[in-house]
């Protein structure tokens, strides 16, 4: 006879729902960084443009 491989079992449902619902878990959290991510960059424009308005009201006009 010839050389046959040990049987791998098949995974289980259960293993492959667990391994689903962390790949989503992970993608949620990615989500999640990358819009706060966004949001405090969008606050770090708007605080630098209120600088700005500021700076551009403080100047005498000419």
């Amino acid at each position: 006879m010839p050389f046959q491989a040990p049987h791998k079992p098949l995974p289980s449902n259960k293993s492959l729902k667990q391994k689903q619902k962390q790949k989503q878990k992970q993608k949620q959290k990615q989500k999640q960084k990358q819009k706060q991510k966004q949001k405090q960059k969008q606050k770090q424009k708007q605080k630098q443009l209120q600088e700005q308005n500021k700076h551009e009201k403080m100047k005498p006009a000419l």
